[in-house]
């Protein structure tokens, strides 16, 4: 893979995302109606269509455009903007600030023009007497100058220059360009253009007041015209960069290029006499007296809590999963996108050098792998973060050292999620038994709503039933030690999620062991079992079954038994639910002295097989051969990448990967359709070289970077679920 060499565009005051100035329309004085107008995009014109009802704008669509696919699916969250300001003075989004800028103008010219028409046949003639409306055409709109921009050139060469926004696009002195690039700029006189050439690069010719670009002779048609101010030509910054084999990324405040010609540098020829430098090294860790696998342990309740998987080998920590649980009990990150942005605005001294919650975990399980150890240093401006995951780590690796607990504290357990909702338990221990129990339940309307809508019930829930088990369930579980205790009539459901929080929580204080395991996958998905135990004694049993795009069945979405039922003949009718299934295999597994001999449900023979696997694989020692599937981290925009994963032994025999992508609350798999060419390439290339590797740490794909790395963890969490850390 070629080194890419680096520059970076730090811009000083100055940000790709703000209000627009202009002049509001009041929405109230328009009639109802549906109205057209177009704006200038990146590419070319955007059009929409907008409908006005009541004296409200109710809906915003896009008719046309050409912009960039994956710019425009960003800008697009202006429309829903615009809608719910009843305005178009709105922010633009940040890296898609031309498109943004196009939608708005074009909302705005849809506003102030006349109401769509119908079109008149082709062969009506307009009337004789009907006057021509005069055409008046426009000023342009002045450049607006930008404060001054810092360019910084591989960490070497700093430039300050004053740039230009025009219709939304960035534009820079063309002598900048030269002293960035080092390339070699002459004014023909004779044809009145701009020569930009190079020794390896392609050779450039812009004229002041065009949009053509001529690329080694070929004409290039850019967003905007090459502008002339005061004798200075200011050209598109992403089009000169990207013709001279640049790789542009925009970021808020910032313009990254990536130099794709530049050599992979080579390890210099050292003669044979001469010695290596004595180069001076940190101290190597000392291994721990523990034994090898994989221990568990979570954190105390804090706004949350933090749970960690470490693995060790020979005495040395070789992984560490960490993973953090909000005040409802969702895993930031895995069961939504955290917004660490909005994070930081709240925050004085937010961590910028993290652009995920995930990183930052990243960025410390490193140091602890590193130092062998929870000694590590707290990252400013994370604290909390920082402490739970250290607390949880420390932990981990004393029951590894054979100190088991249980331990002292405030924890807090989380039930399965159901279609609609789920038990918080906070359960204060202390000498191993429970002083104080807190129960919460969040809820969300249904089975489609985002998980991150959820909200706890709160005194307004109308279900007396709820409110009275809320009051005496803490008590009675206080007073037992134990959940086996009598519920509440007509509020079972939430007693039975109760129940099984609280077991959770004696689980992550040590009271109890939690055991977790994975089936193996096939093209229809796995079972994931989670069980609780007091020694021997299974205390619970839990099985969720996921399908071939990571979503939990009956509980990420409301699995359609009926639906599957019309397809199969011998459907076992008896349940209305998955989930009824489930439980029935629960009850048969608690029920038989071996697992060989629990019988399979028919009708439903994969699920069942899947059940008794993971459950088999939870209460045995791993590693397992087989084929197992993991699942990313959730994106910015909704979506995770999935990796089927083959391994025997140590050596990886085969992968495949899918990448699941959000639209409209409803979830894919990206196909062939999918317009991206670089995407498709990584997808077919990194299967092999995670099989060369043996490993979930390959290099990363260019211009598939996301993908890339979310591939990796896919591989990496398939792998934990084969039991090799």
């Amino acid at each position: 893979m070629k080194k890419l060499a680096i520059l970076t565009v730090l811009v000083m005051l100055f940000s790709f995302s703000w209000t627009m100035a202009s002049e509001d329309i009041n929405v109230e004085n328009i009639p109802d109606g549906d109205y057209r107008g177009t704006g200038s995009g990146f590419n070319d014109d955007i059009t929409v269509d907008v409908v006005v009802s009541d004296g409200q704008i109710t809906s915003v669509e896009v008719v046309e455009h050409d912009d960039t696919p994956d710019y425009f699916e960003d800008a697009e969250e202006v429309l829903d903007r615009i809608v719910e300001a009843q305005s178009t003075q709105v922010d633009v989004v940040s890296g898609a600030t031309a498109s943004s800028e196009g939608i708005l103008e074009a909302v705005k010219n849809a506003l102030a023009g006349e109401e769509v028409e119908e079109q008149p046949e082709e062969d009506a003639q307009p009337e004789e007497d009907e006057a021509e409306e005069e055409v008046v055409e426009e000023e342009p709109a002045p450049s607006e100058p930008t404060p001054d921009v810092e360019l910084t050139i591989s960490g070497k060469t700093t430039e300050t220059v004053t740039g230009l926004i025009e219709e939304g696009n960035s534009l820079m002195p063309v002598n900048t360009v030269e002293k960035v690039t080092e390339g070699s700029v002459e004014w023909d006189a004779q044809e009145q253009k701009v020569v930009i050439t190079y020794e390896n690069r392609p050779t450039l010719e812009l004229e002041a007041d065009s949009d053509q670009l001529y690329v080694d002779g070929e004409a290039v048609t850019m967003p905007v015209d090459v502008k002339n101010i005061d004798g200075t030509n200011y050209t598109p910054v992403r089009a000169v960069f990207e013709e001279l084999k640049y790789y542009v990324t925009w970021e808020a405040g910032e313009i990254n290029l990536y130099d794709t010609l530049e050599p992979v540098a080579e390890e210099p020829e050292v003669p044979e006499e001469a010695e290596e430098p004595e180069v001076s090294e940190e101290p190597e860790a000392e291994p721990l007296d523990v034994e090898d696998g994989t221990y568990r342990a979570a954190s105390e309740e804090g706004r949350g809590f933090t749970t960690a998987e470490v693995t060790f080998e020979d005495g040395y920590i070789v992984d560490i999963d960490l993973v953090e649980h909000d005040d409802m009990g969702l895993r930031k990150e895995l069961d939504y996108w955290y917004d660490v942005d909005n994070w930081a605005e709240v925050r004085d001294n937010y961590p910028e050098e993290y652009d995920s919650l995930q990183a930052m975990l990243d960025d410390l399980a490193e140091d602890m792998k590193a130092t062998n150890s929870a000694d590590v240093d707290i990252i400013t401006g994370a604290t909390g973060t920082a402490e739970k995951a250290i607390e949880a780590v420390d932990r981990a690796i004393d029951i590894a050292k054979g100190e088991t607990g249980p331990f002292d504290g405030t924890f807090m357990g989380v039930s399965d999620i159901g279609a609609r909702s789920w038990g918080i338990a906070i359960v204060t221990v202390e000498d191993g038994e429970i002083k104080e129990v807190e129960l919460e339940e969040a809820g969300r309307d249904d089975a489609y709503t985002p998980i991150e809508e959820a909200e706890l019930k709160d005194d307004e829930y109308p279900w007396d039933e709820f409110h009275e088990a809320k009051e005496v369930m803490p008590e009675r579980f206080a007073e037992a030690d134990s959940t086996d205790v009598d519920g509440v009539t007509e509020a079972t459901g939430s007693v039975e999620s109760w129940k099984q929080a609280v077991d959770r929580a004696l689980a992550n204080a040590g009271v109890y062991d939690r055991e977790i395991g994975y089936s193996e996958a096939n093209e229809n998905g796995f079972v994931k079992a989670d069980i609780v135990k007091d020694g021997d004694e299974i205390i619970d049993i839990s099985l969720t079954e996921y399908d071939n795009k990571g979503l939990r069945k009956d509980r990420d979405y409301e699995y359609d038994v009926e639906n599957w039922a019309d397809i199969r003949d011998n459907y076992p009718e008896e349940y209305d639910s998955l989930q009824a299934m489930l439980d029935e295999m629960i009850e048969r597994i608690k029920a038989a002295d071996d697992l060989d001999e629990v019988d399979t449900i028919s009708g439903a023979t994969g699920t069942s097989e899947k059940a008794i696997d993971a459950v088999d694989k939870a209460l045995s020692e791993g590693p397992y051969d087989g084929t197992f599937m993991g699942m990313s981290p959730v994106s910015a925009r909704g979506g995770w990448n999935l990796a089927w994963v083959e391994i025997i032994g140590d050596d990886i025999q085969d992968v495949t990967l899918e990448e699941v992508q959000k639209d409209d609350g409803e979830y894919s798999i990206k196909d062939e359709d999918y317009d991206w060419e670089e995407f498709h390439e990584a997808k077919e290339i990194m299967p092999e070289w995670f099989e060369e590797k043996d490993s979930a740490e390959v290099d990363t794909y260019t211009e598939a970077t996301g993908s890339a790395e979310r591939w990796m963890d896919a591989v990496q969490d398939a792998l934990r679920k084969s039991g090799r850390y």
